[in-house]
């Protein structure tokens, strides 16, 4: 049978909005449409067989039948984030992951039929769906230990490869999947060991902000053939660390990984926009931003989360700001976690007596938050697993 791979079509949906890069695709010559110009026309083909994976509107909104079409709009349509993704449907990020694997079959199953491409990409799906199953428990590890690991095992591949693997002097901690990292490193390594014949391949650790940045050069080559497929695979691996992979300039490959556990911030706030205003204001720092939209849900929510800390919106339909942290003290999960109140109603005081640790009147500026959060959250020196905020 001919097929569309899942592959070929997660490729697609990364560059749903590129018009260049779609009309350049092998499959826009088969979706060519008069009227429109090639690019055009896949993007609407695209668009049109998403749209065939939504549920009947008479289907209940709470029907996990949604879950594959609302992955698949929400991430490549819409263009949200992962997290922003996560949010939106109450799913973990391995909820989610499973739910996109299951819509891009779907797809691939509806394209196949419109388009019938040969039957080429099993082997990139079966990654993929690999991938997606790994249960991935991120901890603190020793980079250069990992990396001189690696060398024993690749040690042959390039002694073969007539090529020397120079490893740094330092470390740093690092903060990811063993299993995927290992994995992530090891593929670049030995793909780069042949480019190094008669030379050596560099590996270099350095730390900038919250990243630790695995950079690996080639000597006398002033850039790395490497294919396409096999960094965006790379990549896939690394996200499920919450890390990245790409090639970078001066010739080189880079793996950046969190330095140190996220800080868990759940922000509790019936504005949408206030969301995105939190996670710009913590860019560049250790924190992972979950929303909870519906007060009614948030003291659950946070039991079940245990989040580092609680930013509370107090005028909120429904169960206001301060129910919520009356809820939230009175409950044993919740209470120990420190709650700054984020409001427009100026009541600094009412907000500590029911046990805040700090107020932040609205709107908020990026400097007073980092402010707050320094004053609640444990540095990097106290414990070793927060960020420093100074």
């Amino acid at each position: 049978m001919n097929v569309v791979s899942e592959e070929q079509v997660h490729d697609l949906l990364s560059h749903l909005n590129d018009s260049t890069y779609l009309h350049g695709h092998p499959l826009a010559s088969l979706a060519a449409t008069e009227g429109l110009q090639r690019g055009e026309a896949l993007r609407q083909l695209l668009l049109d067989e998403i749209g065939h994976l939504k549920p009947p509107d008479a289907t209940p909104p709470d029907d996990p039948a949604w879950r594959p079409w609302q992955a698949l709009w929400l991430r490549f349509v819409e263009q949200r984030t992962p997290v922003q993704v996560q949010d939106h449907m109450g799913l973990s990020e391995r909820q989610v992951r499973r739910e996109q694997s299951r819509g891009i079959a779907a797809l691939a199953a509806l394209l196949s039929d419109r388009l019938g491409q040969p039957d080429d990409g099993q082997g990139a799906d079966a990654f993929r769906r690999a991938a997606d199953a790994l249960e991935v428990s991120p901890t603190e590890l020793d980079a250069r230990q990992v990396l001189y690991q690696l060398a024993l095992i690749l040690r042959q591949r390039y002694r073969d490869c007539e090529a020397a693997l120079q490893l740094p002097e330092h470390s740093l901690p690092v903060y990811a999947d063993r299993v995927t990292l290992r994995q992530v490193l090891a593929r670049i390594l030995s793909e780069l060991a042949p480019l190094g014949t008669g030379t050596a391949v560099r590996a270099e650790l350095t730390s900038v902000g919250d990243e630790v940045i695995f950079r690996f050069t080639v000597q006398g080559r002033e850039a790395l053939p490497l294919d396409a497929d096999l960094l965006q695979e790379c990549n896939y691996l690394a996200e499920l660390s919450l890390g990245r992979v790409e090639a970078a300039g001066r010739g080189s490959v880079v793996c950046a990984f969190p330095a140190r556990r996220p800080s868990l911030l759940l922000l509790i706030d019936d504005e949408p926009l206030a969301n995105q205003l939190l996670r710009r204001c913590v860019q560049g720092h250790a924190v992972k931003v979950i929303a909870v939209h519906d007060a009614a849900r948030a003291v659950e929510e946070a039991s079940q989360i245990r989040p580092d800390v609680i930013v509370l919106d107090v005028l909120m339909p429904g169960v206001d700001g301060w129910e919520v942290l009356q809820q939230l003290q009175s409950t044993p999960e919740t209470r120990p976690i420190p709650v700054i109140v984020c409001s427009v109603w100026k009541d600094p005081e009412l907000a500590l007596t029911l046990g805040a640790r700090e107020f932040i009147r609205k709107p908020v500026t990026r400097p007073r938050l980092l402010q707050a959060l320094a004053r609640v959250l444990p540095s990097a020196d106290a414990g070793g697993s927060r960020p420093s905020w100074s």
